[in-house]
């Protein structure tokens, strides 16, 4: 009996040791595959070998590297996306970590483009600006900065022109030279400002009417209707008198350059009287005694000097010449060229001033200097 247990025993013990021997050298065979990088085979044994030592684990590391590989196929495929979704599950590998960087700079390098191409440029400068130097995405960035300032004047032009304000809309598509529809947006503007100007002009603005004919420039004949606007300088005198009196107020000028226009208002803020003065010029305002207040618009004659232009070079044939300001009327007086104010009477803080019947309050204009 004793005989029997002991061969048993013994019997065991070889083929317990016989197996370990098995499973060892199958362990290492598989070892060897991994090495080799024969990372299918080499998991298949270590998942075989079960609990053996840490067939396990290997078998985990083995599909590491297959996936790895397969996420590299797919990047070297540009099925970014797909290696993405891989590499995001081997986040403790450092050369996982560092491809699924270069992946994730793809995906969004596309995301880029997509969004330029659906005109959406301000989203798609702000993915470039994140990738910095990422191929040409510095140049990206700028394009789209560009488009975006651009898309959005379009815009702003466009509701201008909805808006009807077409001299506003003409000036911001002139600053977007080409860009989508602004040839033919620009002509819709230009006509409709046209016939705006031409409506000013006939209605007696003609200041508004010369802006928009100077801002057409060589459209139709603005060139011509830009002259049309311009009215003959009055002379020295009384324009307008709606009422009058023995109340005088005396206005003299000694600027030989001054072309000046002065309006003379009642307390009730309507206009007694209207007048002009040019040069060295005298003109008296006779109204019923009260209190009034003066408006005044001056403007200069301008001498152009060859000199100031050429310097010591002496060109006899030139010779230095006048401008005259533009006269538009009482209402546009002479547009921006010009100082605009009322006369502040001495202690009155509303700039008014009594005339009494019968008697004088001189005025004097004197040069600007």
């Amino acid at each position: 009996m004793k005989k029997t247990t002991c061969f048993l025993l013994a019997l065991f013990l070889a083929l317990s040791f016989s197996a370990c021997v098995s499973k060892q050298s199958r362990y290492d065979e598989a070892k060897l595959k991994m090495d080799a990088g024969e990372y299918e085979l080499a998991r298949e044994e270590f998942l075989s070998l079960e609990d053996f030592e840490d067939s396990a684990a290997q078998a985990r590391a083995c599909k590491e590297e297959l996936s790895f590989i397969e996420a590299q196929g797919l990047a070297e495929a540009e099925d970014w996306e797909a290696a993405r979704v891989i590499l995001e599950g081997l986040m403790d590998r450092e050369d996982a970590e560092a491809l699924l960087a270069a992946v994730r700079d793809e995906i969004s390098y596309l995301e880029g483009l997509a969004l330029a191409a659906e005109e959406k440029f301000e989203e798609a400068a702000e993915v470039f600006r994140a990738l910095k130097n990422f191929k040409d995405s510095r140049k990206l960035l700028t394009e789209n900065t560009r488009a975006a300032k651009q898309e959005k004047d379009y815009q702003a032009a466009v509701a201008l022109l909805d808006a009807e304000d077409y001299v506003k809309a003409y000036e911001a598509l002139e600053e977007l030279d080409n860009y989508k529809d602004v040839k033919t947006l620009l002509r819709t503007s230009k006509e409709k400002c046209y016939d705006l100007a031409v409506s000013q002009l006939e209605n007696g603005e003609n200041y508004k009417a010369f802006t928009l004919f100077k801002a057409l420039d060589d459209y139709k004949d603005c060139k011509l209707k830009i002259k049309d606007c311009i009215l003959p300088m009055p002379k020295t005198g009384i324009m307008e008198k709606n009422i009058s009196g023995s109340a005088q107020l005396r206005i003299t000028c000694t600027d030989p350059d001054a072309y000046v226009f002065l309006r003379l208002y009642a307390t009730d803020g309507s206009l007694a009287q209207s007048a002009f003065v040019k040069g060295k010029g005298k003109v008296t305002m006779g109204v019923p005694g009260g209190t009034y207040t003066l408006h005044i618009a001056r403007a200069q004659k301008f001498t152009f000097r060859w000199g100031d232009l050429l310097g010591d070079l002496d060109l006899g044939f030139l010779k230095d010449f006048d401008i005259e300001p533009d006269w538009f009327g009482p209402e546009d007086m002479f547009g921006e060229n010009a100082y605009y104010g009322q006369v502040k009477a001495d202690g009155n803080p509303d700039g008014s001033f009594t005339l009494k019947n019968n008697y004088y309050l001189p005025f004097s204009i004197y040069p600007v200097d």
